[in-house]
């Protein structure tokens, strides 16, 4: 049977590459996955286990899509200037999200893409209504959303639900899946948002009848950083 010491520390440096993922930190998050993938091809050159040597190259192959997929997002990352970079601080408040994305919001926006896998909790779709009124609001010419998350993610009653609410404001709403951790929006205006947490900063309401239940302006945040990039001139 093979050591299982390198596949522990495969297994490990993985993790590792999955959690600078989803803190949006790219070029770590890069080289942990490239890492990992390279100690599970060592791993499997000596395991006599046919079942076992598949399921890791299947492992294999998901990271290495992922790696390819942070790699393509970093040469766009490098062709774009960061602009801004709001710490969020934890419990700290005044973080709406019309206070996070009204400023990249204007007449020239049509298009916004969201990618965040975690868009399955209640709370999480109701982020995500919020955030879809605020682009209503404040994006007059809008014409299509599109989510791209996990597939375990959503249900029927959210999608149809949104997407026929939309279709009456002439604005078309897509969702399509992959296994994936970053997340990011971008407005066809030029401006690209990304945070590790994406929509989901805010902590629980204390009580459904007290203070910033309602008003997100209100509502204690979890700490993260939101980094804002525009196309470099």
């Amino acid at each position: 049977m093979a050591n299982e010491d390198p596949l522990n520390e495969a297994k490990r440096i993985l993790h590792l590459a999955v959690n600078y993922d989803q803190d949006s930190n790219v070029p770590k998050a890069i080289e942990h996955y490239v890492r990992g993938v390279e100690m599970l091809g060592d791993y499997i050159k000596t395991c006599k286990d046919p079942v076992r040597v598949k399921k890791i190259n299947e492992s294999i192959s998901q990271y290495l899509r992922q790696a390819e997929s942070l790699k393509a997002k970093s040469k766009e990352i490098l062709s774009s200037k960061i602009v801004e970079i709001k710490k969020i601080e934890e419990d700290s408040i005044g973080h709406s999200y019309e206070n996070l994305f009204k400023h990249v919001l204007n007449e020239k926006v049509t298009v916004v893409e969201v990618e965040d896998p975690y868009i399955d909790k209640m709370h999480q779709k109701n982020n995500f209504v919020r955030f879809v009124e605020l682009l209503v609001v404040h994006a007059p010419r809008l014409k299509k959303i599109t989510l791209t998350t996990k597939e375990s993610g959503l249900d029927n009653e959210f999608v149809s639900g949104l997407s026929a609410s939309l279709k009456a404001r002439g604005i078309e709403f897509r969702v399509y899946f992959k296994d994936f951790h970053d997340r990011e929006i971008r407005f066809n205006n030029g401006w690209v948002v990304k945070s590790g947490r994406g929509l989901d900063i805010y902590k629980p309401a204390e009580h459904k009848f007290g203070v910033g239940f309602f008003d997100l302006n209100l509502r204690p945040c979890r700490s993260c950083e939101v980094h804002y990039y525009r196309p470099a001139e």
